[in-house]
Order: C-alpha cells, then sequence, then structure tokens
C-alpha cells in the first residue's frame, strides 16, 4: 500500500512486482518517483491497481507502468473510492516522447467497475494519457468500460512494440459511450482498430479531434449516437473511418484521408446524413463506400480515388460507391468557385434521376464507363439532379 503522502523511490534498473492475485493500493497524496528510463512498476497478470478515494495516481520521472496480461487475465484498474483517477502525464503538450505505460500479453487492460464479476466498490471518474505515448502487445487493447468513467486522450501516441509488422497489431484503446469523452491530438499506428467508440452507455456523442493514423486495420470505429471528427488526417490503412448505425448527428470536419482501402465507410447510418465539411479524400480505393447510409458533402474533394485496373468498361473503385438504397447528396453551394467539390473522377458509379426529394444520387451501377460530362459534379446542375429542400450552406 501507499498511504497517504507516502513516498516510493525506484532507481534506474529498480523494478517493483507486483504478483498475480496481489493488488497495489494507492492512496489520496502518495507519491512515486521512477528514477530513470528502466525504472518500473509492473503489475502480472491477476494482479490489480487500487485507487483510493480522491486519489489521482501518476508517477513522476522517466520510468514507466507496466501491465501484464495472459489469458484468461486481464490487467485491471479498480476505484475503491469515490471520485478515484487514473492520469498519467508525459512531458510538454504536443510531445509524445515519454513513454507512459505499456500493456504486455495478449488480453487488455480494463478498469473494473460495479457491474463486473465480481463487482467493484465504485468507477473510476477519471482514465486520462496525456503528452506521451504507450506501447501494446499483440492484440493488446485498453479499454474504459466504466459507466460514469470519463476519457481524457489528448497529445498521445498510441504504437506497437515492433512497427510496421502486421503480426504486431494491437487493438487500441475502446470507449464505451461514456458523457465527455475526450480524443484530441491522438496518433495511432500499426493497430488493428486505433480508436474504436461505442454507443453502450446512453449514447453521448464523441469528438475526436486531430487523430492522426496510419497502417492500421481501422484507425478509427464509431457505432452509434453522433460524432465530431474534425481535421482528422489518416493514410494507409484498411479502413480510415468506420461508422456504424450513426442515430445522431455525424459530421467530418476537414478530414484528408489518402492511399487508404476505404476512405469513408459508412453502414446503416440511415437516421441522419453524414456530413462531408470540406473532405480532402483522394486517392483511396473507395473515396466514400456507403451501405444503406446517407451523405452530404460540402466545400472539398473527392477525388482520383478509383483505381486504374479496369475490367471492360468498368473500373474498379471508386470516389463514391452506394449501396442498398445509400444517397448521396451534392449542395449546389460548393458546386462553384475554390469551395467546388470536386468528384471528376468517379468511374465505377453512374450519376442517376432521383424519384425522391433529394439528390443527387449516385447508384452502384458501373456497368459502363461514362463520359466526364456525365459523371462530373463540379459545374452547374443538370435537370437530372436534385437539391436538397433545404441547402445545407458551406
Amino acid at each position: 500500500m501507499i498511504y497517504p503522502n507516502a513516498n516510493i523511490v525506484i532507481k534506474n534498473n529498480g523494478k517493483l512486482f507486483i504478483e498475480g492475485g496481489s493488488n497495489l493500493v494507492y492512496f489520496q497524496n502518495g507519491q512515486i518517483k521512477l528514477n530513470g528510463t528502466n525504472a518500473l512498476i509492473v503489475l502480472k497478470h491477476g494482479a490489480k491497481l487500487q485507487i483510493g478515494q480522491d486519489a489521482v495516481f501518476n508517477y513522476t520521472g522517466d520510468g514507466f507502468i507496466r501491465f501484464e496480461t495472459a489469458y484468461p487475465y486481464s490487467a485491471s484498474i479498480e476505484a475503491i473510492g469515490s471520485n478515484a483517477q487514473f492520469k498519467l502525464v508525459g512531458g510538454a503538450f504536443g510531445s509524445t516522447t515519454k513513454k507512459l505505460m505499456e500493456v504486455v500479453g495478449s488480453e487488455g487492460l480494463t478498469d473494473a467497475t460495479t457491474f463486473h464479476t465480481p463487482a467493484a466498490s465504485h468507477n473510476l471518474s477519471l482514465f486520462s494519457l496525456q503528452n506521451g505515448h504507450v506501447i501494446l502487445s499483440p492484440n493488446a487493447r485498453i479499454i474504459v468500460s466504466g459507466t460514469t468513467t470519463k476519457a481524457d486522450l489528448r497529445s498521445l501516441a498510441i504504437r506497437a512494440a515492433i512497427p510496421n509488422l502486421s503480426i504486431m497489431r494491437h487493438r487500441g484503446i475502446v470507449l464505451n459511450g461514456q458523457l465527455g469523452n475526450v480524443v484530441y491530438k491522438v496518433t495511432v499506428t500499426d493497430a488493428k482498430t486505433g480508436i474504436q467508440s461505442n454507443n453502450v452507455y446512453g449514447g453521448a456523442d464523441i469528438d475526436i479531434l486531430q487523430l492522426t493514423a496510419s497502417n492500421c486495420g481501422t484507425a478509427l470505429s464509431i457505432w452509434g449516437a453522433g460524432a465530431r471528427i474534425q481535421d482528422a488526417d489518416i493514410n494507409n490503412c484498411t479502413t480510415a473511418i468506420k461508422l456504424e448505425g450513426m442515430s445522431r448527428s455525424t459530421r467530418l470536419y476537414r478530414t484528408k484521408l489518402y492511399y487508404n482501402t476505404n476512405g469513408v465507410y459508412a453502414i446503416n447510418c440511415v437516421n441522419n446524413v453524414v456530413e462531408l465539411y470540406q473532405p480532402n479524400i483522394y486517392n483511396n480505393y473507395y473515396g466514400v463506400y456507403g451501405f444503406n447510409s446517407q451523405f452530404a458533402a460540402l466545400c472539398g474533394i473527392i477525388k482520383n480515388n478509383a483505381s486504374s485496373i479496369q475490367t471492360g468498361n468498368s473500373f474498379l473503385g471508386a470516389n463514391v460507391y452506394l449501396v442498398q438504397n445509400a444517397n448521396f447528396i451534392a449542395d449546389p453551394i460548393m458546386r462553384v468557385g475554390a469551395g467546388k467539390i470536386d468528384m471528376s473522377n468517379v468511374k465505377s458509379v453512374a450519376v442517376r434521376q432521383s424519384n425522391a426529394a433529394y439528390g443527387p444520387f449516385i447508384d452502384q451501377s458501373g456497368s459502363t464507363l461514362l463520359t466526364d460530362i456525365d459523371y462530373s459534379i463540379t459545374g452547374t446542375l443538370v435537370d437530372r439532379s436534385r437539391i436538397l429542400k433545404n441547402p445545407i450552406f458551406a
């Protein structure tokens, strides 16, 4: 136990091991100093970090904390009093040089909560990682699962133990719809899924600001509720942004998506339009792929996404590819001047007359390669294209 106002100092190359079945208990105003890059606190699989009432677990120095897992044991952090917080802060804002922690093994790190078996006495009030980086082993992940636990992730890099190797990919960080979650200036590399936000606890909307990702299966996956995704920069992933069943307003501001298989991939986002505001989506296989989903695009670029591979008169890939009642709305305001949306390279989809009150729509046909005048919507409106009853202005 680290009692109130108690100090523990670990020198370089020193290690404090907490064996499985044991707990490291941290009370308010406890102080941990890890004096050296190889000064470690290691929680073995089956061990718990327990944080007392009003305590904020952290440490100073150049060392880090390691959570070890082994099937079927996840590592866990447990609140044993109200307002308990886990908050690791490295260097200055914007720097990710400092290693904050590692999660080792194929399982995950999670916060023990009041609904787990056995139940924790409280939920963490805060889980925060700032101004540093975390290392995750293959398949390892961090899950923020408390119903009232706020996640605060900012100026953070999430990395694999060995970069650029597919068998080393981790599973990122999972959030569960808690109120007030913050994801700001996070960089993810080498993940199966980088950031995942699920609509579990009441469906609070989430803000994802300045996410950077590369070499991932799915960089960002959001299920349910609504989201604001702003200034993302995602490349060389299978899917840059996956949206599923979004039930409230979802807007992507200034998203830069390039060299991915799928730029924006949406499934059953039918209740509310997914807005692409000032998109910069280029050189993907599919720029926008929608299944039973609705999109509106304003003031930006979606171009050069169709593949150069041609079978007969059909091209593989597309700027916009829509399946099963999916709609794509291009407002006329963005088609003039510097703010136009450029879809001049659409090759495997066709603009068609709509029988609904929205338009223009793009369907999945792709049976023939259309002429420039047919597949470009950068110019003036043509008779077959209809606009929104209530235009969205850029």
